[in-house]
């Protein structure tokens, strides 16, 4: 069942967001691949505007491949059709090196892709599945409620 709010105006309803990610996959560099599995927490404000959502907000994440990722992620989530996508830009604390991802899913699961270094691996591909919890949309919807 699908849930449809009454706000039309992005400035209007301005809020916060928070997001949480747990994901695992593989690591490809020219040696092989490795088991890749994160945490994530994303603080940040969200744009509600009818049925779509706009978030953006700094991030850290953990791993078993690394103890600290920072970075900035910005996310589209549209609620009739459940899809959402997400962009991000981050710096691994351990490595010292800048990565990039893209993400997309429906509903709760998606599948997330990245560009990075490990140590002590070097530079290489992340390709893990994930699950998304969007809690400003959660929180939204609450306080707002359905279109009468």
């Amino acid at each position: 069942m699908a849930v449809f709010f009454t706000h039309s105006s992005a400035a209007e309803a301005q809020t916060w967001d928070a997001a949480v990610d747990f994901g695992g996959g593989g690591f490809s560099t020219t040696d092989g691949a490795k088991f890749f599995g994160m945490a994530r927490i994303r603080p940040g404000i969200l744009w509600p505007n009818g049925d779509k959502f706009w978030a953006l907000g700094p991030y850290f994440e953990t791993g078993s491949r690394s103890w600290g990722t920072v970075g900035v992620q910005g996310e589209y989530l549209d609620l009739k059709s459940a899809f959402w996508g997400q962009a991000m830009l981050f710096q691994d604390i351990e490595v010292g090196r800048p990565g990039v991802g893209i993400a997309g899913g429906w509903s709760v699961f998606g599948l997330e892709l990245q560009q990075r270094s490990l140590n002590p691996e070097g530079p290489g591909v992340v390709a893990m599945a994930k699950v998304h919890l969007p809690l400003g949309v959660a929180g939204y919807a609450m306080r707002e409620g359905p279109r009468k």
